[in-house]
C-alpha cells in the first residue's frame, strides 16, 4: 500500500508565520540579554517546581502506566495507516532511527557525566546505606528512561493516528481535528493555535540547545584527539556550521535513503563500541554493576518524589528542584519534534508497537550505557578521582578512554560518533519543521528543508558563540511549563476519541 505522503498536496500551514516569528524573536531576546532571560526563566520555572515537582513527576508516571494500559488493551491492535498498511522500515532500521534521531549523540558524553555527577546525590539520599554507584547510575536512567520515552511514544502515536488513519493535518492541527467535532471549527482552530504555539516554540528551543551540545562534544573531542590550542566555546561554532551543512545535505537525500541508512550504522557502530568497552573493563564487574543500576532503577521508578520530599539536606532540596521535574520538561519540550519524527517513521506499525517499542527499547539501551559506562568510568575514579575533577559533560568521556588501551583510538572514534549522532539528529529535525509548514502529511520540499536547516544551524552556531545555551535551556523549561498542560488535555482527548472510533468500527462489524 503505498504510503500517503507520496500523495498528499502540500498546502501551506498559514499559522507557521506567527508561531516561527515568536521563536526568532524570543530567540534573538534570549542572546542579546542571556542573564536577564536566564534569571526571568530560572525563576518562573523554580517557583513552579517549588510547589508542584512531586505532582508533576506522578503525573509522568501515571503517563507510563498509561502507556502500557493502551499497549495491551484492544487500541493497542489499531494498524498506523489502516489494515493493509506496510512498514516502509526494517525493525533495525526503524530502531536505529528512533535512537539516533532522539538522543544517541548526548548519551555518548552523558553515559560518563552523569553517573559520576549523580554520586554526591546518591551519597546524601542514602547515607551510605545502599550501593552509591549503582544509586547513582539508576538516577541518571530515571532521567533519561520511561518517563522521557513514555510521553514521547504516546504523542507519537496520536500524530501517526490522526495523520495516517484519519488523513487530517500533520501535527497539532491533525490532533484537533480528531478531538473537536467538524462543526465546531472555531474551537479546532483555537485549540490548534495554542497548541502549535506552545509546542513548536518550546522545541524550537530544545533542539538549538540539545544540538549545541552535541556540538560541544564534538569540538571537546576534536580538542582532545588533536591538542588544539582552543577553547570548547571558540571551536564549536566551527563545527557547528560544518555539522549543519552535514546535516541538511542528509536531510535533503530523504528519510530512507539517507536519515534512515545512516542512522542504522550509527546505531550499530555505537553499540559495537559499548561492547567493546565492556570487554575491556572487568566484564563480570559490569554486569554485576549493570544489574545492581537496574534493580536500583526499579526501585526508585515511582518512589523518587517522595524520598526526595522527605529529604531534610539542603543539597537535596536543590537537586530535587533543578532536575527530576526539570528532566521531565526538558524531554516535554523535545516531544513535539522527536514524537512527529517518530510518528514520520512509524507508518505500518500498530499502535502496540509504537508505544512499547519507543518506550520500552531505548529505555533498555539507557540502563545499559549507563550500566557500562557508569560502571566503568566510577571504578576509574576510584584510582584516580584527580581526573574528574573538573568535570564536564563535553569532556568526560575523553577523559574516561583515555585511561583505556589504545585510548587514542577509542576517543577519535567516539569524535566520529558524536559527528554522525549530531547529523541523525539535526536532519531529522529540520525535516519535522519543515512538514510542519505544511497542512497535511507529506514529503516536505528541498527548499523549506533547506530554509530550517539554514535557521537551525544558524541558531545552534548563535548559541554556541554567544554562551547562550544557558538561558535557552531554562526558556525551553519554562515554555514546557505551559505546554504540559495543553499536552495533557490533548492526550485525554485524543484517547477518548481513538477509543470512541474503534467502538463505532466493532459496532458497524
Amino acid at each position: 500500500m503505498m504510503n500517503i505522503t507520496s500523495v498528499q498536496p502540500r498546502v501551506f500551514n498559514p499559522a507557521f508565520v506567527p508561531i516561527a516569528v515568536t521563536a526568532v524573536l524570543i530567540t534573538a531576546m534570549a542572546l542579546i540579554a542571556p542573564d536577564t532571560m536566564t534569571a526571568a526563566a530560572r525563576t518562573f520555572s523554580t517557583r513552579f517546581m517549588a510547589r508542584w515537582d512531586v505532582m508533576y513527576v506522578n503525573t509522568f508516571s501515571i503517563l507510563v502506566v498509561a502507556v502500557f494500559a493502551i499497549a495491551f488493551s484492544p487500541l493497542g491492535r489499531i494498524r498506523i495507516g489502516g489494515v493493509d498498511a506496510v512498514a516502509e522500515f526494517s525493525r533495525t532500521t526503524w530502531i536505529g532511527m528512533i535512537f539516533s534521531g532522539a538522543m544517541g549523540g548526548s548519551l555518548i558524553g552523558f553515559s560518563v557525566y552523569q553517573p559520576l555527577e549523580h554520586l554526591q546525590h546518591a551519597r546524601l539520599l542514602f547515607e551510605g546505606g545502599a550501593n552509591e554507584q549503582a544509586t547513582a547510575n539508576a538516577l541518571a536512567i530515571y532521567m533519561w528512561g520511561f518517563h522521557g520515552w513514555g510521553p514521547w511514544s504516546l504523542l507519537a502515536a496520536a500524530f501517526a493516528y490522526a495523520s495516517y488513519n484519519r488523513s487530517d493535518a500533520f501535527g497539532f492541527k491533525g490532533i484537533a481535528d480528531v478531538v473537536i467535532p467538524a462543526p465546531y471549527p472555531k474551537s479546532r482552530t483555537f485549540l490548534a493555535g495554542i497548541s502549535d504555539y506552545a509546542g513548536i516554540v518550546s522545541c524550537w528551543f530544545s533542539s538549538s540547545v540539545g544540538l549545541a551540545l552535541i556540538t560541544q562534544q564534538v569540538a571537546g573531542g576534536l580538542i582532545d584527539s588533536f591538542q588544539l590550542g582552543a577553547t570548547t566555546k571558540m571551536l564549536a561554532p566551527v563545527v557547528s556550521v560544518v555539522m549543519a551543512a552535514c546535516f541538511v545535505a542528509v536531510a535533503l537525500t530523504g528519510l530512507k535513503s539517507g536519515i534512515g541508512r545512516l542512522s542504522r550504522y550509527n546505531f550499530i557502530l555505537a553499540h559495537l563500541f559499548l561492547a567493546t568497552v565492556f570487554l575491556l573493563c572487568n566484564p563480570t564487574e559490569l554486569l554485576w554493576g549493570l544489574g545492581s543500576s537496574v534493580v536500583a532503577y526499579g526501585k526508585l521508578l515511582f518512589t523518587l518524589p517522595f524520598i526526595l520530599t522527605g529529604a531534610q539536606d539542603e543539597a537535596v532540596r536543590a537537586f530535587r528542584l533543578v532536575w527530576p521535574a526539570s528532566y521531565m520538561l526538558w524531554w516535554l519540550g523535545m516531544s513535539v519534534i522527536i514524537s512527529a519524527y517518530f510518528a514520520k517513521i512509524s507508518y505500518g506499525r500498530t499502535v502496540r508497537e509504537v508505544l512499547l517499542v519507543i518506550t520500552v527499547v531505548p529505555t533498555a539501551l539507557i540502563a545499559l550505557w549507563f550500566g557500562v559506562m557508569g560502571n566503568a568510568a566510577a571504578a576509574i575514579l576510584e584510582q584516580a578521582p584527580q581526573l574528574f575533577e573538573d568535570l564536564s559533560a563535553s569532556q568526560a568521556v575523553y577523559t574516561f578512554l583515555n585511561q583505556l588501551p589504545a585510548g587514542d583510538a577509542f576517543a577519535g572514534f567516539v569524535l566520529l560518533l558524536s559527528a554522525l549522532f549530531l547529523i541523525t539528529t539535526g536532519a531529522p529535525m529540520i525535516y519535522v519543521l519543515a512538514e510542519f509548514m505544511y497542512e497535511s502529511v507529506t514529503t516536505p520540499s528541498r527548499g523549506t528543508i533547506l530554509l530550517w536547516g539554514v535557521a537551525l544551524g544558524t541558531t545552534v552556531t548563535v548559541v554556541s558563540a554567544q554562551s547562550g545555551i544557558t538561558a535557552m535551556q531554562e526558556l525551553a523549561i519554562s515554555v514546557s511549563i505551559p505546554f504540559s498542560f495543553v499536552y495533557l488535555a490533548l492526550m485525554i482527548a485524543f484517547l477518548a476519541r481513538i477509543a470512541l472510533d474503534r467502538l463505532r468500527r466493532v459496532s458497524e462489524e
